[in-house]
């Protein structure tokens, strides 16, 4: 039996075109603003790591937890230099997997534009508790870590649930069932990527941002031994399956299989 497209329901149709909107608009100032900020070329090599990584993670020794290093890298873009390129990464990777895949148009946006949606609320926390903590002051250490923790868990939140509600309306099934199901687990994989951007957002502080570059290919030598070296390995769940598959990978992509799959 196929996969029912979202034409033939309503629901689902007009909370697409709600999200795709709102992500396109949270992207569209992203675009305006983005020229703007300052140390182009640094911002800018962070941002082409994270699109990427996207498709790499890192075990946590000792847990069923892989850290999302696009997710990493992003954090760290945010707490350095603002919102706005972040914004732009997240959509372009979106895109970039979605175009690749050949999707129609509309899930093209979507892919785009749900991501987009949930960095731009998750960066808007990462500078509320900012400016709360330390004003326009440096950010240090000690305010950094409830700044980035903030807007990791608010960027897990909205964009899980967004896409929870989607896949519960082509469903047929509650979007919170769809989220404890797939997405609950995955917080932890997200607590684990923003411990990461902590260590990243050090190296760039204390040795420079193309130190953290330089360091970039040795993480992707160590990525197939930890892959293979690990108990299965992150899959995607059953709901990435679905017309919106392409967005629900960025979060199953740290997910693993009940069972252990042979490598």
């Amino acid at each position: 039996m196929g996969t029912p497209t979202h034409s033939h329901n309503r629901p689902l149709a007009r909370f697409v075109a709600l999200v795709t909107a709102a992500g396109l608009l949270a992207l569209g100032q992203a675009l305006v603003q983005v020229p703007a900020v300052p140390q182009p070329w640094e911002w800018l090599a962070l941002a082409v790591l994270a699109v990427a990584c996207a498709p790499f993670s890192l075990r946590v020794p000792g847990a069923p937890v892989h850290a999302s290093l696009s997710d990493t890298f992003l954090f760290t873009i945010v707490a350095l230099y603002g919102p706005e390129p972040a914004i732009v990464a997240i959509a372009a990777d979106g895109f970039l997997v979605s175009w690749r895949r050949g999707h129609p148009a509309d899930r093209i946006l979507f892919n785009a534009a749900n991501p987009a949606l949930a960095m731009w609320v998750g960066a808007q926390t990462f500078v509320l508790v900012r400016d709360r903590l330390v004003g326009p002051a440096l950010l240090g250490v000690d305010t950094a870590v409830p700044a980035i923790f903030a807007m990791a868990g608010v960027h897990f939140l909205v964009s899980s649930s967004l896409i929870a509600v989607a896949t519960g309306l082509d469903k047929g099934r509650r979007p919170f069932d769809v989220w404890r199901h797939h997405f609950l687990v995955l917080s932890l994989s997200h607590a684990a990527s923003a411990s990461a951007a902590l260590f990243v957002l050090l190296l760039a502080r204390g040795a420079g941002v193309f130190a953290v570059v330089a360091v970039a290919p040795v993480v992707g030598m160590i990525y197939p031994v930890s892959r293979h070296g690990s108990v299965g390995s992150p899959t995607r769940s059953s709901t990435a399956r679905s017309w919106i598959g392409c967005t629900c990978q960025r979060f199953a992509r740290s997910r693993q299989r009940s069972k252990p799959r042979t490598v």
